[in-house]
């Protein structure tokens, strides 16, 4: 059995692509027309700047590296929701129904309902999942 290894980039395609930050740089530069103070601010600040431009980089990265293969595998469908369907019940109701159902604790998890994030942008609701370690405790 043979293991699956992947190539480093070559210092060509290092060169390349810090060649093309580069140029965005100048280009945003020349775009923005910064004035002289400005400008010294930005050097006074430069390691605030250069965290945003390592951000930014990163995030670009790892976005344009990763392959395409499955961009295509996203089908149309013709299933949905039942008309019954409602949504998720509230997160404590899920919570207690579980811990009824399987004979646990409900404390800690309810307790820790309290302090949930706002929903992410086209979420339906929270969803409780028991632990496997409180299911493998039983």
């Amino acid at each position: 059995m043979s293991a699956i290894t992947q190539q480093s980039a070559t210092s060509g395609q290092i060169k390349q692509i810090n060649r093309f930050a580069s140029d965005a740089v100048e280009k945003v530069l020349t775009e923005l027309g910064l004035d002289n103070p400005g400008a010294q601010r930005v050097i006074e600040h430069g390691d605030d700047f250069a965290e945003a431009i390592r951000t930014a980089a990163i995030t670009s990265l790892k976005d344009l590296s990763v392959t395409d293969k499955f961009k295509n595998e996203e089908v149309k469908s013709n299933y949905t929701y039942p008309k019954e369907y409602k949504g998720p019940k509230p997160i404590n109701d899920q919570i207690k129904a579980i811990a009824k159902i399987f004979g646990l604790d409900p404390s800690h998890a309810l307790e820790f309902a309290k302090t949930l994030p706002e929903l992410p942008n086209g979420a339906e609701g929270w969803f409780a999942i028991p632990s496997v370690d409180a299911l493998a405790a039983k």
